[in-house]
């Protein structure tokens, strides 16, 4: 009795063993076939030898290996071909400059990963990569992992206010889902400028203006000006808000306050009836399209006269002869007093003088004669006293005389 129990015993150990070493095996071929389920374990091909264990007949791999860089990388390989570490960085930025600098320190979240192989030993290479699972220690300890949650800061002292999101939430990660090639997440978390209401002080431009002068300019008189043209396009904006962040006034879009963007076509006027030519230098002025940024520019139009400018200068006279000194005129002979006329009654009218008649004569006719060359008039001599007393009856006599005369016309006529 006690035999046959130590039989028994010795033949359930055996079973024992034998389903241990049956076990072993096959979870060792399911790990390799799978790859190292869980772990990120590459399948491997399996060459496989017959060997029998308490009677049972199994199969066992001896070409390949799973290959664990914790327990050493084969020549031709590196560290980096089997770990990884996988970020979340969450960026703080300007929404105004999305592209910028960060404006407060980035948060960098990290989780380590690595991935098994197999490895072919005769030809030393790997000839399959595994999934990638949660690191420690070199070792695979898991297939998830996760990023914790991230409060943004406070960014109103910088002028910063309105993020996008107050807090960036916990984030679960699947490592077989990472490749191992891919980059590292991106956060952003933007931020908006703090502003206010536009005020006077701020002195925000809404209108600016767009001009084209056109000089017109006489050419013949050192360009002296004939007046001026303007064309002028006025744009128009908005002024939003001022912004504190970078202490400007922030606009609307320009627009054309009115008419079109654009110096018109110019025809310089027709100064003819102003003794200018017609068509005068840059006459046509052609037409420009012109926006907010367009330099204001400058034509200039040049008359010309049509005839000459200035009068020729004349001939220098010829100086005048100098005239000829007149002859001196002969001095006149002094007249000869005339004889005293005598009335019918013998009397002396005139002054008698000391010459007989025919010495009177004589002179007279002489003194006629001169006074004719000379051009000049004879001084009639003085009279005496008989010319005062004499006249007085004379005129009485000729008054007399002519009343009988008419006295006798008037007697005839009746």
């Amino acid at each position: 009795m006690l035999y046959n129990n130590r039989l028994q015993n010795n033949l359930n150990s055996e079973k024992v063993q034998l389903i241990g070493k049956k076990w072993a095996v096959a979870s060792l071929a399911s790990l390799m076939i799978l790859g190292g389920s869980g772990f990120g374990i590459a399948p491997s091909t399996v060459h496989a030898d017959t060997q029998s264990v308490a009677g049972q007949t199994t199969t066992v791999q001896d070409d390949n290996e799973s290959l664990n860089p914790a327990q050493g990388i084969p020549s031709g390989y590196s560290r980096s071909d089997f770990y990884k570490t996988y970020q979340r960085v969450i960026h703080f930025k300007d929404a105004e400059n999305p592209n910028g600098p960060d404006v407060a320190q980035p948060v960098v979240q990290k989780m380590n990963l690595v991935r098994w192989a197999t490895y072919d030993k005769t030809t030393q290479k790997v000839i399959n990569w595994g999934t990638l699972s949660r690191e420690d220690q070199g070792e695979p300890v898991a297939d998830t992992g996760s990023f914790d949650e991230v409060t943004v800061p406070d960014l109103t002292n910088e002028n910063l206010v309105n993020p996008s999101v107050t807090k960036v939430n916990e984030e679960d990660i699947k490592t077989s889902d990472i490749a191992f090639d891919a980059p590292d997440e991106q956060v952003n978390v933007m931020y908006q400028h703090k502003n206010r209401a536009v005020t006077p002080a701020d002195k925000a431009e809404t209108t600016r203006d767009v001009t084209r002068t056109i000089h017109l300019v006489d050419g013949d008189k050192n360009n002296a000006s004939l007046g001026d043209v303007t064309q002028t396009v006025t744009f128009q904006r908005e002024a939003k808000y001022f912004d504190e962040k970078t202490n400007q006034v922030v606009y609307g879009d320009w627009t054309v306050k009115s008419g079109n963007a654009d110096w018109a076509a110019f025809t310089a006027p027709d100064k003819t009836a102003e003794g200018f030519k017609a068509n005068p230098d840059n006459g046509q002025i052609a037409e420009q399209a012109v926006n907010v940024d367009t330099k204001n520019d400058s034509q200039t139009v040049i008359y010309h006269h049509a005839g000459p400018v200035n009068p020729v200068n004349p001939v220098n006279p010829v100086n005048p002869v100098n005239p000829v000194n007149p002859v001196n005129p002969v001095n006149p002979v002094n007249p000869v007093n005339p004889v005293n006329p005598v009335d019918p009654k013998g009397h002396d009218v005139l002054p008698s003088t000391a010459f007989n008649g025919e010495q009177q004569a004589g002179t007279s006719t002489a003194q006629a004669n001169e006074s004719k060359r000379a051009g000049s008039q004879l001084t009639l001599p003085n009279t005496s006293k008989n010319v005062k007393t004499s006249l007085p009856f004379v005129l009485a006599a000729a008054g007399l005389v002519s009343a009988f005369a008419l006295a006798i016309l008037t007697k005839k006529n009746h």
